[in-house]
């Protein structure tokens, strides 16, 4: 469930609670910050998350799996964010 959306401030807070899944009361709040990489304009993503560790699970393994999570996530957030800057450049070289 969205639980916070500010799109001003780039804040996203999302829930998951209950289920027979891995991501028992899972809450996370990601927020996005400009910063220069490498001289280039980019952003700068950080998620923060609580979970409940599930009966048969350690904390470490919970975590593990979490941050495999996020991490691919990332992966694909970028993807497709580089994506779309290669197209809006090619689109912007077409008008001109």
């Amino acid at each position: 469930m969205l639980e916070l959306f500010n799109e001003e401030e780039h804040i996203l807070g999302m829930k998951i609670v209950g289920g027979d899944h891995r991501l028992q009361n899972y809450s996370s709040v990601i927020t996005l910050h400009p910063e220069i990489i490498d001289g280039r304009p980019g952003t700068l993503v950080i998620e923060s998350f609580v979970v409940d560790v599930p009966e048969g699970n350690t904390t470490e393994e919970t975590c593990y799996f979490v941050e495999a999570l996020i991490k691919c996530n990332l992966k694909s957030l970028a993807d497709v964010s580089e994506r779309l800057t290669v197209q809006d450049h090619t689109d912007s070289l077409i008008q001109v």
